[in-house]
């Protein structure tokens, strides 16, 4: 039976990734988390899962794993947390190198691109993080290479489109629709990329099981390598609220500003690689969206 370390796994995508896994294998699965007692609760009832910290994982190194997924990483600005997000990716690549881990995933950003690039962004163009947390990111990439390149460990980076359930403004879209409030846009020309958690979660799924069929690229982008406009996101949100929630059209207010906001990634390179392809649109993605805020379909 094949043992999977999973780091991160309490958040979105890890939570997600663990029931892909359980659904589609019969893998063993090595959680790892800040709070491992939680995850210990929550899964209590099943056998494939240990729940660990990382220090506790440290401890276990006498065992053969044979994949690490590394999802762990603070979504934030606080130069602290990110900190401490660079120490914990130093940690498991320490443990990685330790047991010779025959797969190594590191999940990055799309962020690392920058704005010097029009979309679709290629694998193949230059790093230009421009914030703190796209810096954190990239420092991962660098890391991973850095400890992992010439080993026998598989190893890549995936840099990964905003998840369609942390974009924090679509989901204010959906929940002014839901209170019968406008939706707000200030600018309106920017151009956005998103992903649904399941698709994610599958292509992630999808990697692990290829380790032993290909040599994995240094990088790859996953995303729909769809972009949408904002306010086209707003409309979309106003329709299938009303015609499929029997929700009263509200208004769409635009502030006129000049925001610069072009987003995407070229996908192709995944998609060809892993046989792998998005099944959810962003229509689907915003349905799912009015399911989480609705608690079903009305």
């Amino acid at each position: 039976m094949k043992k999977l370390i999973i780091t991160g796994a309490s958040g979105l995508v890890g939570t997600e990734l663990v029931y892909t896994v359980l659904n589609n294998s019969n893998y063993s699965l090595f959680l790892i988390s800040t709070h491992p007692d939680i995850l210990k609760e929550k899964y209590k009832s099943n056998s494939q899962i240990t729940s660990l910290s990382i220090d506790e994982l440290e401890r276990k190194t006498e065992n053969e794993f044979d994949c690490i997924v590394h999802l762990a990483f603070a979504r934030s600005k606080d130069p602290e947390q990110l900190a401490k997000s660079l120490d914990y990716t130093r940690k498991i690549l320490t443990i990685a190198k330790h047991i010779r881990i025959p797969s190594y995933i590191n999940i990055s950003s799309q962020s690392i691109y920058g704005d010097i690039h029009r979309p679709l962004w290629e694998e193949q163009m230059n790093a230009a993080p421009n914030y703190l947390y796209a810096l954190g990111k990239y420092a991962t990439e660098l890391m991973t290479q850095l400890a992992l390149q010439g080993t026998n460990t598989n190893w890549t980076n995936i840099r990964l489109a905003s998840v369609i359930e942390n974009a924090r403004f679509v989901s204010v879209f959906v929940r002014n629709m839901i209170e019968g409030k406008p939706l707000n846009i200030v600018g309106g020309s920017q151009k956005c990329s998103f992903i649904d958690v399941q698709d994610v979660a599958n292509a992630i799924y999808k990697v692990i099981t290829m380790q032993d069929k290909i040599m994995y690229k240094e990088v790859y982008n996953l995303g729909t390598g769809i972009q949408t406009p904002i306010v086209e996101i707003a409309n979309l949100v106003n329709r299938i609220g009303h015609e499929e929630y029997s929700l009263p059209l509200t208004s769409i207010n635009i502030e006129q500003k000049d925001i610069h906001l072009d987003v995407g990634m070229d996908n192709r390179l995944f998609m060809k690689e892993f046989n792998w392809k998005p099944l959810y649109s962003i229509d689907d993605m915003i349905r799912s969206l009015f399911e989480l805020h609705t608690g079903g379909h009305s």
